[in-house]
This record gives structure tokens, C-alpha cells and sequence, in this order.
């Protein structure tokens, strides 16, 4: 038998070499799994809670109370197993929906209140999210917390302009929270008012009839730009 200058046959010096190859790649493999295993089973069971939410934050569906509750449940227990910003928020959608389908009173109270710890959950991992903001300033307005409300409308705007979507309510929101903004935020609601007219001139023609809107909105599209001009132009001329 081929021996190695210590004498050792070469054939043993092979084998344990592989035994030890196999050994190094069974806990890297182990490692691996256990690090993979916790995600493939959050993705599972949110998995139904992402596609409710989509319907939600993006078709306006009519929410449906049992689906709701399963797939904030799913959310909850997926978050035991893996921390996700974008989860929480989607939680927080899903229990302020939720809240919205039964009565007033401590039920209510009780979804809104996780509705909003959620949300602030969410946003401290992920806060680059307008329309949570636009969600965590409703949901403190709703409960008299006014400046609070005040500063996440204001991070909603700075976050995210223009989001078709979220812009009219949000719009909505911040004439509701107007006495309790500073005038930096006043001023990002008159840029709002000039956004939405470029994208949903409809709606801002109807704002400026309420009469406690239409100077702010006169005022708003007063200061319109050229390149604003302009945008809308290339939106609706035919």
C-alpha cells in the first residue's frame, strides 16, 4: 500500500479527509437550514395576509371581518418566527380595517390600539412608508392624540408626495388636522392640494366648493409652476 513519508497509507489520509469534508458541509448545511427554516415558515403563514392586504391598499376591496381577523392573525404568528417591518404595517392595516366592521366601543378601541402599535412597530424598521404614516396619523387623531397625528401626517407627506392611491384621504386627514399643523406642513398640504389637481382635478374642482376649503385652495393653485402647468397638460389634453 502507497505510504506518505510518515508512513501513514495514503488511502486512510483520504478517507478521513473526505469524513471531514462531510462533516464541515453537514453543519454548514445545518446552519443554513436553520437560518432559512424560520423565514420559510413566516412567508407561509403570511403569505394569504400580503394578498389581503394588496386588495385592501390597492382596490379599495370591501373588507370581509373573518378574512380580515385570519390573516392579521397569520401576520402575528409569522412574526414570532421572523421581525418584518412591511409585516407589521400590513398588520396595522389589516386590524384598522378590521375595527372599522364592528361597532364603537372596546372592541373597537382595542383593534385601533393594536392597529397603531403595529404601525409604529412597522415604521421604526420601515419608515420610508407615506401611507402607514397617513394610518398611524389617522389612528392617533382618532383618539385625540393631535400632535401626534400632526407628525405623522407631516413624515406622510415628506416620505411620499405623490401616491395616487393615498393622496385625496390624506388630503382629507391633514384639512382635519390643519389648526394643529405649523406652517412648514401648511405648506406641504398647499403642494399636496397643486398634486392632486395634476393627477385628480376633479376632486380638487369639488374641494374648492366647500366653503371652508376655497381659499386655501385658490391659494394652493396660485402658486402653481409652469413645469406643474405642464404635467397636467400632458395628463388631460386630448
Amino acid at each position: 500500500m502507497p505510504t506518505e513519508s510518515d508512513g501513514r497509507p495514503v488511502q486512510r489520509r483520504r478517507r478521513r479527509g473526505h469524513r471531514s469534508a462531510a462533516a464541515a458541509a453537514l453543519v454548514l448545511g445545518t446552519a443554513l437550514l436553520g437560518l432559512a427554516g424560520p423565514r420559510l415558515i413566516a412567508a407561509g403563514l403570511s403569505l394569504d395576509a400580503r394578498a389581503v392586504s394588496w386588495d385592501l391598499e390597492e382596490t379599495q376591496a370591501p373588507p370581509q371581518p373573518q378574512r380580515l381577523a385570519a390573516a392579521a392573525a397569520g401576520l402575528a404568528a409569522a412574526d414570532d418566527w421572523v421581525v418584518d417591518g412591511q409585516g407589521r404595517i400590513d398588520r396595522s392595516l389589516l386590524l384598522l380595517r378590521q375595527a372599522e366592521t364592528v361597532p364603537t366601543g372596546d372592541e373597537r378601541d382595542h383593534l385601533q390600539a393594536a392597529a397603531e402599535a403595529s404601525a409604529v412597530a412597522g415604521l421604526a424598521q420601515s419608515p420610508g412608508q407615506p401611507s402607514a404614516w397617513a394610518r398611524l396619523a389617522r389612528l392617533r387623531l382618532a383618539r385625540g392624540d393631535h400632535s401626534g397625528a400632526a407628525a405623522a401626517f407631516r413624515l406622510s407627506l415628506l416620505s411620499g408626495a405623490v401616491v395616487p392611491t393615498v393622496m385625496t384621504w390624506r388630503l382629507e386627514l391633514g384639512l382635519q388636522l390643519r389648526p394643529h399643523l405649523d406652517p412648514d406642513t401648511l405648506a406641504l398640504i398647499e403642494r399636496q392640494i397643486r398634486l392632486t389637481w395634476i393627477l385628480q382635478p376633479d376632486y380638487v374642482a369639488r374641494l374648492a366648493t366647500r366653503p371652508g376649503e376655497a381659499m386655501l385652495v385658490r391659494q394652493a393653485l396660485d402658486a402653481l409652476s409652469q413645469q406643474e402647468v405642464q404635467h397636467y397638460l400632458r395628463l388631460h389634453s386630448r
